[in-house]
C-alpha cells in the first residue's frame, strides 16, 4: 500500500491539482519504508486518479481537492484526507497513527467544487 501527499517541496500542498508533485510512501506492517517523489503530470482528474490507482495509491492527502478529483479518486478505491498541512512526511505518519483529521465538515468554494475538509 502507498499513501500519497501532494506535495509542494516537502510541504504538503494546499491544492491537490496544482500540486508540483506527490511525495508517495510505501507502507509495509504499518511503517514508512520507502519514499518516491513523482512529479505532477498535470493530468485531467479522472486520469490523474487512475495514474495514482497503478502507482498501488490507497490514501492521498492534501490540502484542498475539487469536487471532480474527489469523484475520481473515489473511484479508484483512494482514500482521501483534505485539510491537511505541515511536512509530507508528518502527514503520512499523522495518518498512520490515526491522528491526522480534517476539521469534520466538508467545506465548497464555487458551489461545492472544492473540498477543504472532511
Amino acid at each position: 500500500m502507498r499513501i500519497a501527499v501532494a506535495s509542494e517541496g516537502l510541504n504538503v500542498s494546499p491544492h491537490f491539482g496544482q500540486c508540483a508533485s506527490f511525495t508517495c510512501y510505501t507502507i509495509d506492517r504499518g511503517m514508512i519504508v520507502e519514499c518516491q517523489n513523482t512529479p505532477n503530470p498535470r493530468l485531467p482528474p479522472r486520469q490523474l486518479a487512475s495514474m495514482l490507482g497503478d502507482l498501488d495509491v490507497r490514501v492521498l492527502v492534501a490540502g484542498c481537492v475539487e469536487r471532480d478529483a474527489l469523484d475520481a479518486l473515489g473511484a479508484e478505491g483512494i482514500e482521501v484526507v483534505p485539510c491537511a498541512s505541515g511536512t509530507a512526511r508528518g502527514a503520512a505518519e499523522a495518518y498512520l497513527a490515526r491522528t491526522l483529521a480534517g476539521d469534520g465538515e466538508w467545506h465548497g468554494e464555487e458551489e461545492g467544487r472544492a473540498v477543504h475538509g472532511m
